[in-house]
């Protein structure tokens, strides 16, 4: 894939600061998940490049991190909620036309729906080169509803070229 990215009206430009900044701060927010086998963060930006709001991977508020069900993924993910939907819930405000900067995968159809309903057009990832295989499905779903919905979809690069950590 071809690195580019979103600017918060859907446009595509190429490397600007600001997009790289999103990122950042999507990384960073990765770095908050207690999840030991991936770190997704999230970020939701206005169209006059400020923060609306931010999400990682992880179970609801006042649920307990335990780590034995962190580390058992058939008690994990009912209980797990990504770093989109999250950062869509802790939004005090509505998402319209805004930009949702995501890694290190892309959006799941679920999450796509979730971004779809909250009027967001604009969504900036970063991936591994190859996505796993049980995933491609997935993106393909993810992807056919943004086109349908009108949501701009960026790739941005892998994880390791923006400097995050996949796991750990």
């Amino acid at each position: 894939m071809r690195s580019r990215e979103l600017s918060s009206d859907g446009r595509i430009w190429s490397n600007d600061k600001w997009t790289r900044y999103a990122f950042d701060i999507a990384g960073a927010c990765a770095k908050m998940s207690k999840d030991p086998s991936t770190k997704c963060g999230a970020v939701i930006v206005r169209s006059n490049r400020t923060i609306a709001a931010t999400g990682w991977n992880g179970f609801p508020r006042g649920v307990r991190d335990d780590m034995s069900l962190l580390e058992n993924r058939p008690e994990k993910y009912p209980r797990i909620i990504h770093a989109e939907m999250n950062a869509i819930l802790s939004a005090r405000e509505p998402l319209d036309n805004y930009t949702l900067f995501v890694g290190p995968m892309p959006p799941c159809a679920r999450c796509a729906g979730a971004i779809i309903q909250a009027g967001i057009k604009g969504v900036g990832f970063v991936a591994p080169d190859r996505l796993p295989e049980h995933w491609e499905h997935e993106m393909r779903i993810t992807a056919d509803m943004f086109h349908q919905a009108g949501v701009a979809l960026g790739y941005y690069g892998t994880p390791e070229s923006v400097g995050w950590p996949i796991n750990g």
